[in-house]
């Protein structure tokens, strides 16, 4: 799954947030209290925020409204790259991260 990094304060919700629900994952590679934004009505992931770091937001890019010029957001950043599949090739000109040390 793609997803982009954010500050809190810049997440918009422009709709529906009367449907959204949030998990509380305790069980995950970071030991932190993950929450988990879904749709209540698909079951969409939408994005999460974690317990260490408040201030962060992890966004599904799938979910963005990414303009017109969507070569601006190439990615940066590889993250869980101890777990890519040996199929999938390294994203080039990122800095990859093998576990969580970006979060923590």
């Amino acid at each position: 799954m793609a997803n982009a990094v954010y500050q809190v304060n810049q997440l918009r919700i422009v709709s529906g947030e009367e449907i959204l629900k949030v998990y509380k994952d305790s069980n995950n590679a970071t030991g932190n209290v993950l929450s988990r934004s879904f749709c209540s009505n698909c079951s969409s992931p939408l994005f999460i925020t974690n317990s260490l770091n408040k201030d962060m937001l992890t966004v599904t890019s799938g979910t963005m409204d990414l303009g017109p010029s969507k070569s601006d957001w190439a990615p940066e950043v590889e993250v869980f790259c101890k777990g890519r599949r040996e199929w999938i090739p390294p994203v080039e000109g990122t800095t990859s991260c093998n576990e969580v040390e970006l979060f923590k």
